[in-house]
């Protein structure tokens, strides 16, 4: 039970760690929109800049849901190869 637990611990620790580093990525995506939204204040609507903000998000959030299904997968694919190797 400890050997499960201590394993569990060490893949949340990681997820936890991958997350923040991403969020950290998505809120500078989400600030450099921004900061280009001000800068170009003269040629773009409010509309588009909504549009631009919400697209955003919409990435990084995708982002970061694609990042922890990958880990996710390769960590189960990795505990079938185990499984087979060790039937054979």
């Amino acid at each position: 039970m400890d050997r499960n637990q201590s394993c569990h611990l060490a893949s949340s620790v990681a997820n936890r760690w991958l997350g923040l580093r991403l969020e950290m990525i998505a809120n500078l995506l989400t600030l450099f929109t921004a900061i280009t939204a001000v800068f170009m204040r003269d040629r773009l609507t409010g509309g588009t800049v909504g549009l631009m903000i919400t697209f955003a998000l919409q990435i990084t959030h995708s982002l970061n849901m694609l990042v922890r299904v990958s880990s996710d997968v390769e960590t189960n694919i990795v505990s079938v190869e185990r499984i087979d190797e060790y039937a054979k």
